[in-house]
């Protein structure tokens, strides 16, 4: 082809280059409203402010609780026996949360607040030729192989913490969209174990072995994570998230036991820790976006399932001898908040 032909060629492509230029090729064609309800959910002359309310239903539970041996069949050893701790109830809590969508690249401010306040209790009564053995009543309060047959225990628990996250979204494809951020986590656990030992022959006749446990933990730190939607329609999609954040914190502990009615020894021993709280986050669930007055207002719900794990966080101490009172144990049990969690957030 001679270099005349060539110029012609090219002034004649000229005109669709450039119009594919000004207008998007087809397959380069994106849905901005799309990826704004779907995610971001900027909304047309807002503020970039959005707040959100969450309901939760959840579970909190402990290892490491157990406070009696039930054996079935004897007084002396353990036959046919069993470890049993408290019954974990389910009980209801709450996150509320505002955040603010920066005009630079993408990037959000988000900061809530979550408090919970749940309980645990059980009673036991051994069966007829049987027998309950205390797991935490100190050695030297009862002689060796000592039994009791009534028991109650009671635990409590309240969580306080505060999240603060600076993310941006990404979006990957029409239908799947990422969030990572980073921040700070911090707050409060206070934590509440009340057992009672009576009958048999570990507490007078009469009277009750009552123990009292606290574990009160404070920590700040990093937090880190991801948020995902899985779009399937332009409104509803699924969401995954997850966080890790480690929190350097002071653990303070208090343990009492006495004998309510008869003069007999007691004793109160207390310990403080100071150690980093692993705290692993993870939620899963259906969740539903919709834009309405002209795009002006965003509205959000979701409903999922979500859990709490805290590493090594029963602390509490059982005293294992009674020649030498100062040796003890600690289960390093790990914490759970888990359960259903029903959000919603506006836009505006």
């Amino acid at each position: 082809m001679k270099w005349e032909q060539l110029i012609a060629v090219s002034l004649l492509a000229a005109p669709a280059m450039v119009h594919c230029q000004e207008a998007p090729c087809p397959e380069k064609t994106q849905d901005p409203i799309f990826y704004n309800s779907s995610s971001r959910k900027e909304v047309k002359g807002g503020q970039n402010l959005f707040v959100t309310g969450d309901l939760l239903f959840w579970q909190a539970s402990e290892d490491g609780l157990e406070f009696v041996v039930d054996n079935k069949h004897s007084t002396t050893a353990v036959i046919h026996g069993s470890a049993d701790g408290p019954h974990f109830g389910w009980d209801f809590g709450f996150r509320v949360g505002m955040g603010y969508n920066l005009k630079h690249d993408q990037w959000d401010l988000y900061l809530n607040f979550t408090h919970y306040h749940g309980n645990a209790e059980s009673t036991k009564t051994a069966d007829a030729g049987g027998a309950l053995f205390p797991l935490w009543q100190s050695p030297f309060m009862a002689p060796d192989g000592g039994y009791v047959t009534h028991a109650k225990a009671n635990w409590a628990i309240t969580m306080n913490m505060a999240d603060f996250e600076l993310g941006r979204d990404f979006y990957v494809g029409r239908w799947l969209s990422f969030r990572p951020f980073l921040g700070l986590k911090g707050g409060t656990i206070q934590e509440k174990y009340h057992i009672e030992y009576s009958g048999g022959t570990a507490v007078p006749e009469g009277d009750e072995d009552q123990i009292h446990m606290t574990n009160h933990f404070w920590g700040v730190g990093v937090r880190l994570g991801v948020d995902s939607l899985w779009n399937f329609t332009k409104e509803w999609g699924l969401y995954g998230n997850g966080a890790l954040s480690l929190l350097p914190g002071q653990y303070n502990i208090q343990q009492k036991e006495k004998f309510e009615r008869t003069s007999s020894p007691s004793f109160k021993i207390q310990d403080h820790i100071s150690m980093t709280l692993t705290f692993a986050e993870l939620s899963l669930g259906l969740q539903w976006d919709h834009m309405f007055a002209k795009d002006r207002y965003h509205l959000g719900m979701k409903l999922g399932w979500e859990l709490n794990l805290l590493f090594d966080h029963n602390l509490f101490m059982k005293l294992v001898s009674a020649t030498a009172p100062g040796i003890f144990t600690q289960s390093d049990g790990d914490l759970s908040f888990q359960g259903l969690t029903f959000g919603l957030r506006f836009d505006f």
